[in-house]
């Protein structure tokens, strides 16, 4: 079952911050931090494989980044909801 007290610090500061602001504000927090994420990682791959366009690889990660994490953040968000009720 799940355990409150086994989470890390960070966990419960984060969950009383997200229920704290409400689904809307946190999805927004949630969904730029995923982008800048994808953003950096793709960053760092195309400098490490050192081949490709870098302007090009941005947009299209940028792109796909901005589609789709509304929706993993939405069902992060809905998860840690469920959990805490």
């Amino acid at each position: 079952m799940f355990d409150p007290a086994a989470e890390p610090r960070w966990m419960r500061r984060c969950t009383a911050l997200a229920l704290r602001l409400g689904f809307l504000p946190s999805l927004a927090g949630l969904s730029l931090l995923l982008v800048l994420g994808v953003l950096g990682l793709t960053q760092a791959a195309v400098l490490i494989i050192d081949q490709g366009p870098r302007p090009l690889a941005l947009l299209v990660a940028g792109t796909m980044a901005l589609l789709l994490s509304p929706f993993l953040s939405a069902w992060l968000l809905r998860l840690e909801y469920w959990a805490m009720a």
